[in-house]
């Protein structure tokens, strides 16, 4: 997980470099694509999104249930 990458743009609409949001997000290992942990949401393309799965820890265990 890494925090969601912000372009800043000033008043007069020049670029003016890049921050870190609060917003987390997990990074595709294989093609780079963000998602939004909260929503599930791609941050390049808000209509895809990633399956929701119930989720279980149990004595330090984190369990999936497909």
């Amino acid at each position: 997980m890494i925090p969601k990458v912000v372009d800043v743009i000033g008043e007069d609409r020049v670029y003016q470099g890049q921050v870190f949001s609060d917003e987390m997000h997990f990074v595709c290992p294989w093609h780079g694509w963000e998602y939004d942990l909260k929503t599930g949401e791609c941050a390049g393309d808000r209509k895809k999104k990633l399956r929701q799965y119930q989720t279980l820890v149990r004595d330090g265990n984190l369990y999936v249930m497909a």
